[in-house]
């Protein structure tokens, strides 16, 4: 009697063991995506790649660029704003042909002086915002 007892124990153990063990194998594959967006670079921004990029920005703010990829010929892309306070987002649907670098470049605000555009590219990429992008 005593042996079977003691036998029921020890497979319990075994059990609560192997149990762990496949818990923990899950845990630590279901964290990984394997499918994970590359970070944006001017290549991949130009050509439309699936690409990310987060910047933060001013007090607990994140500025975050997404390209979502082709879309009825048109690159469907985003920037967006997300703040303690204030959420913004735009979509956007450029031509391929206006992916350039200057268009990346002004995402950036590496076009402007402070919150101005004071140079014709700035005031062509903004042109092009307005009306290729909503905001959502």
């Amino acid at each position: 009697m005593k042996t079977a007892y003691i036998i029921a124990i020890i497979v319990a153990i075994i059990l609560v063991l192997i149990g762990g063990f496949f818990l923990s194998q899950n845990k630590s594959t279901s964290s990984q995506t394997p499918n994970q967006i590359p970070d944006l670079s001017q290549n991949t921004f130009s050509s439309c790649q699936a690409s990310a990029r987060a910047t933060p920005f001013g007090q607990g703010g994140t500025y975050i660029v997404r390209i979502i990829g082709l879309e009825n010929e048109l690159c469907h892309w985003q920037f967006s704003l997300e703040m303690p306070q204030v959420n913004q987002t735009n979509d956007c649907f450029y031509p391929i042909e206006q992916m350039s670098d200057k268009a990346s470049q002004h995402l950036f605000g590496m076009d402007k002086t402070g919150t101005e555009c004071l140079s014709d590219t700035c005031k062509q990429q903004e042109s092009l915002q307005a009306q290729y992008c909503k905001q959502i």
